[in-house]
């Protein structure tokens, strides 16, 4: 992150408007709030990062605002400013407001891409594309004002020092902590997600934090969070049976009362939208209780649902490995060598591993369409659902024969994640 304290100042908030100043040389980062005269300097070539002031930045620099600084990142081309050009707000948080960031800019600190090769060039783009598919993913909060980073429940088991300072005291003026969501060697889960809800009522405040992954290391999570309570919800038959059974042993073995498990098999208690069903997980978490949705199933929804699992299926094997590549980069557990032989982005496929996906895509799709709108006769709609369904399970079954050769898997994980 390139960052860099306001030094002297007395404020107590992180700079809320910015403005962006580009010439061939470096980019300055402007601060516009009222009395501030500090300015950010990045040398585009040395990539050193110093403070300023105003009367420093030429007049010719073109001039564009900006939100925030996320961070910086080296590709192949160099290195890259990513910086925040539009925001929204969401709510307040005691009052700090709480912006929602809706655009980013991936800025190259090199004026010129003609030092790289076709190869080269075309792995920059492929990282450049990893980036933005990241940044498009909606979710990225941050407040000038109030820390998102700390729940009140971790605040509270802080020192009384650390809760009064400031969040200029915790970070520094120009940078903005921003929040969003793979399992290293350590255990430590990439799509950790941490949900807090906050009630506020009459000067009194509760917390209530949930946690969706994993960590390996319970001792540490306890001493964040205090008691834990986990809900697995996979399926407890098929495949996912070894997960659930090795989990609960796991569980199990620690002998910890701070942990509680709780396993609930949500496929097989609540299919045919049996919402009312998860009374029974609620009635094993708490003795609270709540009214659920019921309904019945139509032949539209039968439909839907299979169509929505088909995506499902098809984006989990056949493009998260893109989606994960994009997380690793993003979070620097893979970072870009310039001068590698040879870029882990090029594995060479045979043509149907690319063909089959879409073609059994395109069959089930087909097959659908084939019982939504009828022939003239029975007969002509099932010799058309025949065709299509044979193509669509044929294709299936083979993926499925060859599964490890079709599916998409990351690119980028390093040796030492997988030891």
């Amino acid at each position: 992150m390139a960052t860099a304290a306001a030094a002297g100042t007395t404020a107590a908030a992180a700079y809320a408007s910015l403005k962006l100043h580009i010439t061939p040389e470096k980019f300055y980062v402007e601060a516009c709030d009222d009395g501030a005269d500090d300015v950010l300097a990045i040398d585009r070539v040395s990539t050193e990062v110093t403070l300023t002031v105003k009367k420093d930045v030429p007049p010719s620099a073109v001039t564009k605002p900006i939100f925030g600084i996320l961070g910086t990142i080296r590709l192949v081309a160099g290195t890259y400013l990513l910086v925040i050009t539009k925001k929204k707000k969401v709510g307040e948080i005691f009052s700090h407001a709480i912006w929602k960031a809706t655009d980013f800019d991936i800025l190259s600190y090199k004026k010129t891409m003609l030092h790289l090769t076709d190869i080269q060039l075309q792995d920059n783009k492929v990282f450049l594309s990893m980036l933005n598919h990241v940044l498009s993913v909606d979710g990225f909060y941050f407040s000038t004002t109030y820390d998102l980073t700390h729940t009140l429940q971790r605040l509270a088991n802080t020192s009384p020092e650390f809760q009064e300072m400031s969040l200029l005291e915790r970070i520094h003026r120009f940078a903005t902590p921003v929040m969003h969501g793979c399992i290293d060697s350590e255990g430590h889960a990439a799509n950790f997600v941490e949900t807090e809800q906050i009630v506020h009522y009459k000067g009194s405040k509760a917390s209530f934090v949930q946690m969706d992954g994993f960590q390996r290391h319970f001792d540490s999570q306890i001493i964040s969070y205090g008691k834990q309570v986990i809900v697995n919800l996979v399926n407890q038959k098929g495949s996912e049976k070894p997960l659930e059974q090795t989990f609960s042993k796991m569980v199990n073995s620690m002998a910890n009362g701070m942990v509680r498990y709780v396993a609930f098999d949500f496929h097989k208690e609540c299919s045919r939208m049996r919402w009312d069903r998860l009374q029974i997980l609620m009635d094993q978490l708490a003795d609270q209780q709540d009214e659920f949705r019921t309904g019945k199933r139509t032949q539209w929804g039968l439909i839907m649902d299979g169509w929505n699992s088909l995506i499902r299926y098809y984006k989990n094997n056949f493009s998260d490995g893109f989606r994960q590549d994009a997380i690793d980069l993003f979070l620097g557990n893979y970072s870009v060598d310039e001068v590698e032989p040879a870029s882990p982005l090029h594995v060479k496929k045979d043509w149907k591993f690319l063909a089959l996906p879409i073609i059994m895509v395109v069959a089930f799709s087909m097959c659908i369409i084939c019982l939504l709108m009828a022939g003239d006769t029975w007969t002509e709609t099932l010799a058309y659902v025949l065709f299509w369904g044979s193509a669509s399970f044929g294709t299936f079954a083979i993926i499925l024969y060859n599964g490890k050769d079709f599916v998409d898997a990351p690119k980028l994980v390093q040796k030492e994640k997988m030891d």
